[in-house]
């Protein structure tokens, strides 16, 4: 298993960490998803990809870059 850190800049209120997070969800591997709007960074722990996270943040209208 391992940790993933997103910066998603444009995830700034509740509404738009319950999107995130409902996204999330749905890319296989994700087990366990933190959002933090104040920060803009999601943190994801599971067996997904980078690519298959920031594709899904992309569709989902929230542009997001992995960080180190």
């Amino acid at each position: 298993m391992q940790t993933l850190r997103v910066s998603v800049p444009a995830m700034s209120c509740r509404h738009c960490v319950r999107a995130v997070s409902r996204h999330l969800c749905d890319v296989p591997g994700v087990e366990t998803i933190t959002a933090d709007a104040a920060a803009g960074i999601v943190t994801l722990r599971g067996t997904m990809t980078v690519a298959e996270v920031v594709v899904a943040l992309r569709e989902a209208g929230f542009p997001a870059s992995a960080l180190p």
